[in-house]
């Protein structure tokens, strides 16, 4: 997830801090370690909304973001991003069928 904070110069502690936090509203602290290959497609969905977060974007596009993960873990991953949109200033278009 945090590829593109290193490539864009930001320190370690910074990069690492972010990742945490991306990581615990994703629920994907355990996975960190893993790479990408070994994750679900869930976790993967999961790992590119946490790219999209460590960036800060003045737009998120979310197009069917959740549709591999469980019920249960759709449920809270919205909460999540309703949470997200509270907290940034920026605009989210999210799509769905649900």
């Amino acid at each position: 997830m945090g590829f593109s904070l290193k490539m864009t110069g930001h320190s370690k502690n910074i990069t690492k801090d972010k990742i945490l936090e991306a990581s615990r509203i994703l629920e994907l602290g355990n996975y960190l370690g893993r790479k990408p290959k070994a994750l679900s497609g869930g976790q993967r969905q999961r790992v590119a909304i946490g790219r999209a977060i460590l960036q800060d974007p003045s737009v998120f596009l979310f197009d069917q973001q959740l549709s591999k993960l469980d019920a249960e873990l759709r449920v809270n991953m919205r909460v999540e991003i309703a949470r997200l949109y509270k907290q940034s200033s920026g605009t989210m278009i999210y799509v769905t069928h649900d």
